[in-house]
Parts: structure tokens; sequence; C-alpha cells
């Protein structure tokens, strides 16, 4: 059995055989020794997830603030690259390579296209909504795992501010980036929520302690706006 299996907050089965915990810790912009607090304190509070990428120019830091504690089995790491559209196969084996020596691991668990997009999409196509739906519901069939992107949305006030959030936060005795992080998951979606500061970062694993109800649940989707809550502009994202 995994020793992800059982980890804190849930882990999901993917079509590979292998688990990844539905809870980690993203590193964007966390550079040098901001690296090192994070993940030894992270790593107390039950963090098992740890995502990186090549932009983020941190998987040596990383690597080095892996290597202690726990075995490499006990821990899932997930990296990030842009394609080389001249040489796709043998730049990508080149990328795995450098991470592998940059993160000080034998193998990665996880490695995704950083920011794949349709080069010809055309972002005023009325049927882009249509496709982003049939894209969902495809994912679905197929078992594929979705993981949030920015799931607490940057603090934008249009969101932290709304009502609900802050009856749920009061009810549950919980910070509002708990409720919006257990939201996410509640839904069998993974969160890779980013901090430094190590009160959030405790905070934000509280998140998988707690599962809101049905009805909370559904409170929140009410949320809907049609927009996006922080701005992507020039991202195409879904």
């Amino acid at each position: 059995m995994s020793s992800l299996q059982n980890v804190k907050g849930g882990a999901v089965k993917l079509n590979s055989g292998y688990y990844i915990p539905l809870f980690g810790l993203g590193t964007y912009e966390l550079t040098g020794n901001e690296v090192k607090s994070a993940v030894n304190i992270a790593l107390t509070c039950g963090y098992r997830l740890f995502d990186t990428a090549k932009y983020y120019k941190n998987e040596p830091e990383l690597g080095a603030a892996l290597e202690h504690g726990l075995t490499r089995a006990d821990v899932f790491i997930t990296t990030k690259f842009h394609m080389d559209p001249e040489d796709p196969a043998g730049g990508a084996r080149k990328l795995v390579l450098e991470s592998l020596k940059q993160l000080r691991v034998s193998y990665l668990d996880m490695v995704l296209i950083h920011y794949p997009k349709a080069i010809k999409c055309d972002e005023k196509d009325t049927k882009n909504k249509e496709h982003r739906k049939l894209t969902y519901l495809e994912l679905e069939k197929m078992k594929v795992l979705i993981e949030a992107f920015s799931s607490l949305a940057r603090f934008e006030p249009a969101l932290i501010q709304e009502p609900i959030l802050t009856t749920l936060a009061k009810k549950n005795n919980v910070t509002i980036a708990v409720i919006l992080l257990s939201w996410a998951m509640s839904q069998g979606v993974g969160v890779i929520p980013k901090s430094s500061i190590p009160t959030q970062l405790t905070e934000n694993f509280e998140a998988t302690k707690l599962v809101l109800k049905e009805e909370e649940i559904e409170s929140l989707r009410k949320l809907n706006r049609n927009k996006n809550y922080i701005d992507c502009a020039g991202w195409r994202v879904l």
C-alpha cells in the first residue's frame, strides 16, 4: 500500500495506479531560505504534496529541503515545464533529467506541461464556453483529477468579502481560506495553496480536517458570477 494513500486530507488514485494527495504546497515565488522554512513547517503539519516548476527557479532549494525527515516514497513531487516546439520529445527528456538533478531525486511523481494552450484558439469564439464544458465532462469520464488554480483567488475582495464565506468561517471556527480550500476538496478537487508565512501554512492545512456539508457546498456554488475572480489577462484559464 502506498504511504500516500492515507495522508491527511485524503488522496486520489490516478489512472496510473499511483496516489496523489488532494492537499499540497504550491511554491510559486518562494525562493532561497523561504523554501526550506516553508517546507519544514509544511512537513511538520502533514503536507505531503509539493508543486514546483522550471519557471519557479526553486527546484534546487525544494530538493534540498525535502532531503531530510521523510523517505522519498513519503512525498509526492510535481514539476512543470514549457515544451520546446522544435523538439518536444527530446526537449522533454532533457528537462526531466535536469529536474531530477535539481530536485536530487531518482524519479518524479508527476510532470506537467506548464500552461498548455491551443495555438490557434480564438479567444473571441462564442463556442469557447461549450468547449470548456465538454472538456470538463471528458475529464470526468476519463477519471482525470482536476487540481485547482489559485484556490484563494489571491484574496480578491470581491470574493473574500462575500457574506456567506464569513458566515461559514465563523460557523466552523476556521479562516475564510480554509472554507475555500475545503470547498474544493469536498468535491474531489486538489488544492496547492502557496504561503511562506508559518501561521498561514498551519491554518491552511486545517482544510484537511473540515468536510463541508452538501448545503454548505451548494451555497458556495451559488456565488458564481460568470467572471474570473483574479486577473487572467493573457491566460486561457478554464
